[in-house]
């Protein structure tokens, strides 16, 4: 099977500029799945679907569209937890890296179900505006972590945590030591080879570290902009690392309280 094409933003590929056309023309309903715009267009299938979905929720929430299906199915919401660990990834390895696309990213089948992921709406008692706290345990060992929420309007319901695999995750010959030491096996062994070749699926060059990402569907639309959003690291003494993010809730023109836009003018 030939390797599937790279999605390029700038400048826009066809399937790129046929997509965006639909969200400006209004195609595609806030409540449309992914995997059934993908199969509305011969050239989306030039692209594996887990880069079109990637895309697709990107432009959805650059036109509004999250935050129009987000508010009509989560309207009411005081307090909640959502689990955003049951993910699956199913992707193909290419014959040739060369042809991966950034996005797209090499596991073999994965399913992850119930991860340490609590993300809870709740109001402040101060200023009585609605946030969400997000709490993102993180795997043991990582670093350089980095929490953003995606998305080029005024608000969002996609966040990503990218960190830097833990240091022994990549080092082959480490992990196996035990086993060279004993003389079970060689360093030079097939099964050492094959693992450490593969890491060329993970990261972008041999001396570089590989970065693993975390993507969240929030349960609320939330600012996207950097003064909304308050972030602090908890480690605990066995090492456990938790990310603590606060975001602002996302407000439309109804939930705007008056006394917020109203200017007041006084005497000089």
């Amino acid at each position: 099977m030939p390797p599937k094409k790279i999605w390029k933003r700038i400048p826009p590929c066809k399937a790129h500029r046929i997509l965006e056309d639909m969200f400006k023309k209004g195609l595609i309903s806030p409540d449309a799945l992914p995997h059934k715009t993908f199969e509305l267009d011969r050239e989306f299938m030039e692209f594996s679907l887990p880069v079109f979905r990637g895309v697709f929720n990107e432009l959805k929430c650059k036109y509004g569209l999250g935050l129009e299906a987000n508010q009509s199915g989560a309207s009411g919401v005081s307090g909640s937890s959502a689990d955003v660990s049951g993910s699956t990834t199913k992707r193909s390895r290419p014959s040739d890296p060369e042809n991966v696309s950034e996005e797209e990213d090499m596991d073999a089948n994965v399913v992850s179900k119930n991860q340490p992921v609590l993300m809870s709406v709740y109001k402040d008692p101060d200023t009585e505006e609605e946030k969400l706290c997000v709490l993102v345990t993180m795997p043991g060992g990582v670093s350089h972590v980095k929490f953003e929420v995606v998305g080029t309007g005024p608000g969002s319901n996609v966040a990503k945590v990218t960190y830097d695999w833990p240091p022994i995750s990549f080092d082959i010959p480490a992990i196996f030591k035990e086993e060279i030491d004993a003389k079970q096996i060689p360093s030079c062994h097939p099964l050492i080879l094959s693992l450490k070749n593969d890491l060329q699926f993970h990261r972008d060059s041999i001396d570089s570290t590989p970065r693993g990402e975390i993507e969240l569907t929030l349960p609320i639309s939330v600012q996207t902009a950097t003064s909304s959003i308050e972030h602090k690291g908890v480690t605990s003494n066995d090492g456990t690392m938790v990310l603590v993010a606060h975001l602002m809730a996302y407000q439309n023109s109804y939930t705007v309280k008056q006394k917020c836009t109203t200017v007041e003018f006084k005497k000089c």
